[in-house]
């Protein structure tokens, strides 16, 4: 919820193009909350992270997706 009332209100970003972003987060915050009750990996979130490639994965894809927002000339304003 956080990340998406900080994506309508971003500064520099009259346009809330960051609000693209949300399906990523949002993903990825249940995929590390269902692995952490299935596979009670709760105790180390760093192995989660670099252990589980669907999570990877996400990580990724909304880092490339923010850059590519950010400064790609065509979605500048």
């Amino acid at each position: 919820m956080s990340y998406s009332l900080y994506t309508f209100s971003a500064s520099g970003h009259p346009d809330n193009r960051l609000m693209l972003t949300i399906p990523f987060v949002v993903y990825g915050i249940f995929r590390y909350h269902a692995l952490i009750h299935r596979k009670d990996a709760g105790e180390a979130p760093d192995e989660v992270l670099l252990n589980d490639v669907p999570l990877g994965v996400t990580v990724i894809l909304w880092a490339l997706f923010v850059t590519v927002l950010f400064f790609w000339p065509g979605f500048r304003q």
